[in-house]
């Protein structure tokens, strides 16, 4: 199916990062998660980007900077053009749907309240990653 994907998790919560890594194997994903906590560390990762990456999922209420300076960095950074965000909230509203459209996010989501429900999640990155323009980064050579 798809090669070895490299996934950014932007997350506070390490239970939750452990599910999405959880949800990618459970749809037999084979990705690399990288996560990060707040969103200090997430600025001064994308200014220095090491590699390519496939995909970011990026948590909206982060401590220190929040989701949306976060995405403004991500959108500032030529070479991150073609890699899908995911943003993801334990709250949805209007005003944050209506703001995200300037950041062209390839999905928003509410993050799952159950265990079955969150580990539907790997579906949903499956698909935006299988529709990603361009090769999947391949760590296998």
């Amino acid at each position: 199916m798809l090669g070895v994907c490299r996934v950014l998790v932007i997350e506070d919560n390490p239970g939750d990062t452990f599910l999405v890594e959880k949800a990618l194997s459970e749809q037999g994903l084979n990705c690399q998660v990288e996560s990060l906590v707040d969103g200090e560390q997430a600025l001064d990762y994308i200014a220095a980007l090491p590699a390519s990456l496939d995909l970011i999922l990026l948590d909206l209420n982060l401590p220190k900077v929040d989701g949306y300076a976060i995405l403004a960095a991500i959108r500032e950074q030529p070479r991150l053009d073609n890699v899908p965000v995911i943003v993801w909230s334990t709250s949805r509203s209007p005003e944050s749907e209506a703001r995200l459209e300037s950041f062209k996010v390839a999905r928003y989501i509410n993050k799952p309240a159950d265990l079955d429900d969150f580990l539907k999640i790997g579906a949903i990155l499956g698909e935006v990653l299988s529709a990603r323009p361009g090769p999947l980064t391949d760590r296998s050579s």
